[in-house]
């Protein structure tokens, strides 16, 4: 008499044992995609919050060149093109480099008379990540302080509050 195999034993015989299932192989790319889909968001987050991070650092040395350039001067720097840097002392300050290159959240640097900022255009991030920054440079309102939005996509901070840059 033959003996049957029973469709629960293993059709391979050795080492490799029993082989996984579709279903089996199924459940485990469903796990993989549940947790990609919870960890991959914060990562977003974390770059969107070191690019703030990264963008505020820059306003803050800008903003003390400005100031250095008051104290050897006696005015502010000048209103200058966007991505033109202004004149010496600012200029001898900070790199050329680092004021024509994009920021860190898009746009180009500019000088106004009485403000240091940016300028987007058709790249901005939108005032929720510009909050962000005010939060950290100021109150986190654009429409007052230090920090403000001048509209068409034209963020500041204001070096003289007695006299800020105008829209």
């Amino acid at each position: 008499m033959v003996a049957l195999r029973s469709p629960c034993r293993p059709s391979r015989p050795g080492p490799l044992g029993r082989a996984f299932t579709l279903v089996e192989i199924l459940i485990v790319v469903v796990i993989l995609g549940i947790l990609a889909a919870i960890i991959v968001p914060g990562f977003g987050d974390a770059a969107t919050e070191s690019k703030v991070a990264a963008f505020a650092e820059n306003l803050r040395t800008f903003e003390e060149a400005a100031d250095m350039h008051n104290a050897q001067t006696g005015s502010y720097p000048p209103d200058t093109s966007t991505g033109q840097l202004p004149p010496a002392p600012f200029s001898d300050i900070i790199d050329q480099r680092s004021w024509q290159r994009p920021t860190p959240l898009g746009g180009s640097w500019d000088m106004e008379v009485n403000g240091v900022g940016v300028h987007f255009q058709g790249d901005d991030p939108g005032p929720l990540v510009m909050v962000l920054v005010d939060e950290i440079m100021d109150d986190g309102d654009l429409g007052n302080g230090r920090f403000q939005s001048l509209g068409s996509g034209r963020y500041y901070l204001v070096l003289n509050p007695s006299d800020p840059p105008s829209p």
